[in-house]
């Protein structure tokens, strides 16, 4: 769930950067992770226009294949103090609109985010994301 929102989930994520910030192609970037019971996928999704269609999944493959081009170790720290801030708040606000992220089951409030390192996450990035364990589906 950290590497998936880090990379893809929020304003501060690698694909939110490159996207939209560096190259201007889309207005947003999400992710999500579906559960099931012996694995997860996750699901990163953007909208782009017909005609920036193929240089959006470019980006997406790139970035997807080569995370450590793209997240440097100050970027995942900021990105984790940023989701330790709102995990706290989910704790704090369970039941308010702060809260949906926690209740739709999307991110746990009780990871150990604190004692997770940008090697760490990039050990299981490596092991699980990269080339060929993503398909991309346009669709119109």
């Amino acid at each position: 769930n950290i590497a998936c929102r880090i990379l893809g989930g929020d304003g501060e994520s690698a694909l939110f950067t490159e996207l939209r910030t560096n190259r201007h192609l889309v207005y947003s970037c999400n992710v999500s992770v579906e559960p099931f019971r012996k694995v997860a996928i996750p699901i990163f999704f953007t909208s782009a226009s017909a005609d920036k269609a193929r240089k959006v999944i470019s980006c997406m493959k790139a970035i997807l294949e080569h995370p450590e081009q793209y997240l440097t170790e100050e970027k995942f720290n900021r990105c984790k103090n940023m989701l330790n801030m709102v995990l706290k708040q989910q704790h704090i606000m369970r039941f308010t609109a702060a809260g949906n992220l926690t209740r739709l089951g999307m991110i746990n409030d009780e990871l150990e985010t604190p004692n997770i390192t940008y090697k760490y996450m990039m050990s299981v990035v490596r092991k699980y994301f990269g080339k060929g364990a993503f398909r991309f589906f346009a669709a119109s």
